[in-house]
């Protein structure tokens, strides 16, 4: 195959503009002038002999209409009707087929007016996953017909429309949004590929020079550091836990806004994100879906762990939402900054999903914590067996024993749920215990982080369900008991564990923990059956 298509902007290098047979490039543009100016001087730039076929929306324009009476390139024009853009996209691969357009040309260009996405979430999810099937399916059309596509969509809604394309880079070759900054035009491209490599994560700005197009050399310049940014670290200072940078490469930033400002601006640098509180697990997620879908799969994006919050649903959102690594809080700093040459050259490979909000519904656990009625406690249970989105199991269930000298109620009055998902109850006579994306080899520790004082003088047995199976039967045997007493008038009375505002609450020293050492201890330690 033979290139021989490429957009028509002056002084941008060829691997930036060029199209290849097969690919499709999609080009956003939130100025109807510029995304005019942009097909002109393309089919004005097709060199002789080429076949094209220009299918539009629009009106069409009088530099349009002299640009398709070339006397070398034979093109033909075809109304696109404006439809959902759904629907005009399923159905075109059909219609050029049945025209036989796909056989008689080797190029198609695609001239639209951008659509909105839905406002209500749920409608807008299925309207996204009707884009997403259109979109693969005109993607193998085009593959197997060998015909390079590019599509340029206008008009207010075009940043809508690169919210979604910016994660079609499965299926597209390139993707562009353009936006006119006054005099110059912004050139973001998010991802283009071609038989001479792929780029991503560029940002130009351009200016309009008659009816053309150019690269604008005082801030667009090629030579620019942004383009350069391979050993750049854009760090926050909580990373390196008040050492000093390893190297002069290294930028320190002490917020999180601060370095995603810098951040929406790199190409292929490492960035580094500290998270010291489960709370800003959701907010963080945010911020690295935003930096891989707008800036590309070469952005190098790693989480450290400054302090221990995080579980292993919570690592694994970081890690769909677009991150390359997560560094765990027991690494030491000077493990952790070897451990980042792992990702040095790194090209993010997953593909990731739709919109953040399913990822983050996925793996946020339901907003309760602390005691819970036993029927509460299975229902609660019951839903997560349900949310989970695959047979793993979204946590572990532990059945504790209380010593015999030690009340239902002192047991109870001993333990902090401090993180959201974190349930307990009490049925016969055992204490039953959630943890949230807990995992087996984390139990001992979770156990001792949520009672104030040692397991081994509470509890004389501990058995660990780790297995979905498991914690089934464990809750269907519990559901076959009669009414359990519920404790939480006793806890509330006493400060304790279950807090109807979702804040922990200390609970007062009693005369237990002063004189735990008279308890006996277990002899057993924790294990999984």
């Amino acid at each position: 195959m033979r290139n021989k298509f490429q957009l028509a902007i002056d002084a941008l290098p060829v691997h930036f503009t060029q199209l290849r047979e097969g690919g499709i490039y999609w080009l956003t543009v939130d100025d109807e002038a510029v995304a005019d100016l942009l097909l002109v001087s393309f089919i004005q730039g097709l060199l002789p002999d080429s076949r094209y076929f220009l299918t539009s929306s629009l009106p069409m324009t009088e530099a349009l209409q002299s640009a398709l009476h070339h006397p070398q390139v034979r093109g033909e024009l075809f109304a696109l009707t404006q439809d959902p853009q759904g629907e005009w996209l399923r159905r075109l691969p059909a219609e050029m087929e049945w025209f036989g357009i796909s056989k008689a040309a080797d190029l198609l260009v695609v001239r639209y007016r951008c659509d909105g996405l839905e406002k209500d979430s749920d409608a807008q999810a299925a309207q996204l996953l009707r884009l997403d099937r259109a979109l693969q399916q005109f993607t193998h059309w085009a593959e197997q017909q060998e015909l390079a596509v590019l599509v340029i969509g206008s008009g207010a809604h075009s940043s809508q429309q690169r919210q979604w394309l910016n994660r079609g880079n499965n299926w597209l070759s390139g993707c562009v949004h353009l936006s006119r900054q006054g005099e110059l035009v912004d050139y973001d491209l998010a991802y283009w590929r071609n038989e001479m490599g792929v780029t991503s994560g560029m940002r130009l700005m351009l200016l309009q020079r008659d009816t053309q197009l150019v690269l604008h050399t005082e801030r667009g310049s090629l030579s620019s550091a942004s383009l350069a940014d391979d050993d750049v670290v854009l760090a926050m200072q909580e990373v390196l836990a008040n050492t000093i940078a390893p190297s002069a490469h290294w930028k320190l930033f002490p917020d999180r806004p601060r370095l995603m400002e810098a951040a929406l601006q790199a190409v292929k640098a490492t960035v580094i994100f500290a998270i010291t509180e489960s709370s800003q697990t959701e907010a963080l997620a945010r911020d690295i879906y935003q930096l891989r879908t707008e800036r590309g799969a070469r952005l190098k994006i790693v989480v450290r762990e400054a302090a221990n919050c995080l579980r292993n649903l919570d690592d694994r959102l970081f890690l769909s939402a677009g991150a390359n690594m997560v560094m765990p809080f027991a690494c030491h700093v000077s493990r952790f900054i070897g451990l980042l040459q792992m990702v040095q050259g790194q090209v993010y490979p997953h593909m990731i999903r739709p919109e953040i909000d399913s990822l983050l519904a996925a793996s946020q656990p339901q907003r309760l914590k602390g005691y819970l009625p036993a029927a509460e406690f299975i229902r609660l249970l019951q839903d997560e067996m349900r949310r989970s989105l695959t047979s793993e199991t979204r946590g572990l269930m532990l059945i504790l024993t209380p010593a015999m000298s030690l009340s239902m109620t002192d047991a109870l009055a001993q333990c902090e749920m401090r993180r959201q998902g974190d349930v307990l109850t009490v049925a016969d006579n055992h204490i039953y215990v959630f943890f949230f994306a807990c995992r087996p080899n984390d139990a001992e520790r979770a156990l001792q982080n949520a009672f104030y004082l040692p397991v081994n003088t509470l509890f004389t047995e501990s058995q660990v369900l780790s297995v979905r199976e498991e914690i089934q039967e464990a809750l269907a045997r519990l559901q076959q008991l009669p009414e359990q007493p519920d404790f939480t008038a006793e806890l509330t009375a006493r400060a304790g564990v279950r807090d109807p505002q979702l804040q922990s609450s200390k609970v007062e020293m009693t005369a237990l923990e002063r004189n735990h050492a008279a308890v006996k201890p277990i002899t057993l330690p924790i294990k999984a059956i």
